[in-house]
């Protein structure tokens, strides 16, 4: 019992996606093997939600489902969107790295996105996950430019009284 303790990686769950059909396996802090047996061969990319509470990394096909079908299943929540302590993500494997990508930022809403900013996800690098050199700055600069631009418009608004 005292191996198994120290173990962090495994098979976390599988279940049948009611909308395809289709088998789909979920690992929880995945292993090398896992990791490559997740990936899309077609694409070279795997889906992922990473968790900064648990420090926990739960990875799964991109090829059949989406977050939010996997998430229920994870959690028995429903809505990730929310949660400022998940990354949502999708990564792309260059033969030795995960590069995360910035594709779904759009769905997060306000507080997810601050939490995500203000989080260190610096113990995903043992995952051989990048998030700061293509997530992060994108992420930063989404913020920025629309979710701040959108906040003073709206509150410039309110003042001029159109």
């Amino acid at each position: 019992m005292k191996f198994k303790r120290y173990l962090s990686e495994s098979f976390f769950k599988s279940f049948k996606d009611t909308q395809f059909g289709s088998y789909v396996e979920i690992f929880k802090n995945p292993d090398r093997q896992e990791m490559r047996e997740v990936l899309d061969s077609q694409f070279q990319v795997v889906r992922f939600i990473a968790d900064s509470k648990t420090k926990s990394l739960y990875v799964f096909t991109s090829d059949v489902v989406m977050h939010p079908q996997v998430w229920p299943v994870i959690s028995g929540k429903k809505d990730i969107y929310k949660n400022p302590s998940l990354i949502p993500g999708t990564a792309e494997y260059d033969g030795s790295t995960f590069l995360v990508l910035a594709d779904d930022i759009e769905r997060l809403n306000n507080n997810q996105i601050k939490g995500i900013l203000k989080k260190d996800w610096k113990w995903l690098e043992k995952y051989k996950l990048d998030v700061y050199s293509v997530f992060i700055p994108e992420l930063q600069e989404y913020y920025d430019e629309v979710i701040i631009h959108k906040a003073r418009w709206q509150k410039r608004k309110r003042r001029s009284k159109w």
